[in-house]
């Protein structure tokens, strides 16, 4: 009979592997197409910025409003700033955690609505999938055993009362 507990635990630890390293190969695809919509709202407020300090439509305007206009332009190009470069700038390993931290909730949810699973094709994505599946053996193990030894305890205290 343990023979058969261990196929499943072995079934059940390769699910949860392959599970976790398939998740984790679509972070690098996603993180590309959050970077990619964000550095198109940072181009288009830098365009929007320059408009407003050059364009003919805003010099025959009152200097007060000028000024607001190109208050709100670059107040505008520093939120679209601060949701692309700290995520562009981060590291392998910290660019997830940057994703969830600096990331624009807005754009954000127009990312993941428009995502599209790519496979893994850069040596980024790779070690993403190998962290993914490493960290899901990781989770399985620490939950198996802590299963095993509340089960494995209670039995044995059963078993003394006896």
């Amino acid at each position: 009979m343990d023979w058969i507990w261990d196929r499943v635990d072995r079934l059940l630890a390769a699910a949860v592997v392959a599970v976790c390293g398939a998740f984790a190969a679509q972070l690098n695809p996603l993180i590309v197409q959050y970077l990619d919509r964000a550095a198109a709202v940072v181009t288009v407020a830098e365009e929007h910025l320059r408009d407003v300090q050059t364009g003919l439509k805003y010099q025959v305007m009152a200097d007060v409003v000028r000024r607001d206009a190109e208050r709100q332009a670059q107040d505008d190009v520093a939120r679209a700033r601060a949701a692309h470069d700290p995520i562009a700038r981060a590291g392998i390993v910290m660019q997830p955690f940057r994703l969830l931290d600096a990331r624009d909730p807005q754009l954000f949810e127009q990312t993941a609505a428009a995502f599209v699973p790519a496979m893994p094709d850069n040596r980024r994505a790779i070690i993403y999938t190998v962290l993914g599946a490493l960290a899901g053996f990781i989770g399985y193990e620490f939950v198996r055993l802590l299963a095993l030894k509340l089960f494995i305890e209670e039995r044995k205290r059963r078993f003394r009362r006896r």
